[in-house]
């Protein structure tokens, strides 16, 4: 870049080597499926010129007078400070400021990508400069979706003791639950649902549902929704969670794209409180069925039986209340017949979620099961003319990053033996 701006004022320059970097590194982050922010040149203008010419400084001046006998710990309890307060900006811009749409990932936008920024930066008068423009332009226009009418994907995600599922269509998406937030600030929207989303290509939803209002399910909205909008936000306890949101309504049924949804739990769900006032969605494509109860437990179930048994069989349940006792009822796990069931479950978690005898239930109605510790991300993609959804998890495409004996992703063992601390019965 120094080509580009030797010779101009200093107020030229400055910028002009930062927006370099920028450019330069963006395909270096897209690679490693990290997000940029347009912000970040400014914040770099601000925070370079700070760090190298004042705070690294500082930090080494009063680390030395730590040495010192006698040396005040007073300059590093400064420096310290001024950290703190820049690390809060910079916290700041993180949440609140403006990110660019960015691609889903391919190699082949990736390329495309390294040459639009290496035509760029090339020196004056290489040949075709403009085009690199042009090639990031075009890297960045909407994709027209892959998936045919009737046909519909479902990403369940790893957010630790909690859920989170994305549902799309051809023109649509819809999250199910948002993972839980922490006093300390931690939240699973932020660390893992806004990134995947981006790493899709994806940037707004039609339809939000909170199946009911415990953390481990809403937890995370309102972080979530600063950054990534949507059009609605239903729940079983509007009145519960953090942002506003309307009832989901009993029997309440819409389609997308030719895809069928709808809310089946009981209509007296609306007057309970916690796990039993949760959403229940149910999806229905040309390719197979699907099953979301939230934390819904047995007496919801039971009330759900005749319809699930005019439906049977499913293809995926995301089975009740992560995979515990009060949920997965004997009856149930029998009328949905489902070939799939994903339990969404914490690494270790201290309730040893799923249950054994929920997994032996389920096990021995013939399902395949999964959990979310052990897939990272389970996918199924439902098409029209297929007699099953093709299955794919994280762990299955990454298997260097991802083994681990004791979080299996497909439980194939007796469910006995491949729980953690199976013995408790919750």
């Amino acid at each position: 870049m120094l080509p580009h701006v030797r010779g101009r004022l200093w107020w030229w320059t400055l910028p002009g080597i930062q927006l370099a970097v920028t450019l330069a590194l963006y395909p270096v982050l897209f690679a490693f499926d990290m997000s940029s922010a347009p912000l970040g040149l400014v914040a770099n203008l601000l925070l370079v010129p700070l760090f190298s010419l004042l705070l690294i400084p500082a930090a080494m001046l009063s680390a030395l007078l730590l040495l010192v006998p006698g040396g005040s710990a007073l300059p590093a309890e400064w420096v310290v400070q001024v950290l703190a307060t820049v690390w809060r900006g910079v916290d700041w811009l993180a949440q609140w400021g403006p990110h660019w749409a960015r691609p889903g990932w391919s190699l082949a936008v990736l390329m495309q990508l390294v040459l639009g920024v290496g035509l760029l930066l090339a020196p004056r008068g290489m040949p075709a400069r403009g085009a690199g423009l042009v090639l990031l332009f075009t890297a960045h226009l909407p994709v027209v979706s892959g998936m045919p009418q009737g046909a519909f994907q479902l990403d369940v995600l790893d957010v630790g003791q909690g859920l989170a599922a994305v549902i799309r269509t051809r023109h649509h998406v819809m999250l199910f639950d948002t993972g839980a937030a922490y006093p300390s600030g931690f939240n699973l929207g932020n660390a893992v649902i806004v990134p995947w989303l981006r790493h899709q290509g994806l940037d707004h939803l039609d339809l939000l549902v909170l199946s009911h209002g415990d953390k481990d399910h809403a937890g995370a909205a309102p972080y979530l929704l600063r950054q990534i909008a949507a059009d609605t936000v239903l729940s079983g306890e509007p009145g519960r969670v953090a942002v506003p949101a309307d009832l989901c309504l009993s029997n309440y049924f819409w389609r997308w794209d030719g895809v069928r949804f709808g809310f089946i739990q009981p209509a007296q769900a609306k007057h309970f409180r916690g796990n039993n006032a949760s959403c229940v969605l149910f999806i229905e494509g040309k390719g197979g069925r699907a099953l979301l109860t939230g934390d819904a437990e047995a007496r919801i179930e039971r009330a759900m039986i005749p319809m699930l048994e005019a439906h049977a069989p499913l293809d995926v349940v995301v089975a009740g209340h992560h995979g515990s006792a009060t949920s997965s009822g004997q009856g149930f796990v029998s009328a949905t017949g489902a070939r799939h069931v994903i339990y969404s479950v914490g690494y270790r978690n201290r309730y040893h979620f799923p249950n054994p005898g929920v997994d032996r239930r389920w096990s021995a109605a013939g399902a395949r099961r999964w959990r979310t510790d052990g897939c990272g991300r389970v996918r199924f993609d439902f098409r029209p003319g297929r007699r099953r959804p093709h299955v794919s998890a994280w762990a299955q495409e990454h298997p260097r990053y991802w083994v681990s004996a004791d979080r299996p992703c497909e439980m194939t063992g007796s469910p006995a033996s491949s729980m953690i601390g199976a013995s408790l019965d919750r």
